[in-house]
């Protein structure tokens, strides 16, 4: 479901599961000690860095996949979560490594 839409937010999540957005964030935050935000922002970015691990997609594809508004939010939220790495420079990254 994040991989479809892209959004980090527990009210969309709740309201699809019939639940009210504090029970799901609290039992996010009880399970796993992330806030929800948090949690989904975790999952969206290992789905984004298996796209850009597995497949050739131009980044604007991967942008719009993962339900980003454009390119450069992509890159903002990618790099904000990997210290300032672009997901180009990780997909050459991961490349070099595997050649």
């Amino acid at each position: 479901m994040l991989r479809q839409t892209g959004y980090a937010d527990a009210v969309v999540y709740a309201h699809l599961m019939g639940l009210e957005a504090h029970t799901l964030s609290h039992t996010i935050f009880a399970l796993s000690g992330m806030t929800s935000k948090e949690w989904a922002s975790g999952y969206i970015d290992l789905a984004v860095c298996e796209l850009l691990k597995k497949t050739n997609m131009k980044m604007c594809r991967i942008a719009q996949q993962m339900g980003f508004s454009s390119n450069n939010t992509l890159n903002i939220f990618f790099k904000r979560m990997h210290k300032g790495v672009t997901p180009f420079e990780y997909r050459n990254g991961y490349k070099r490594k595997i050649e």
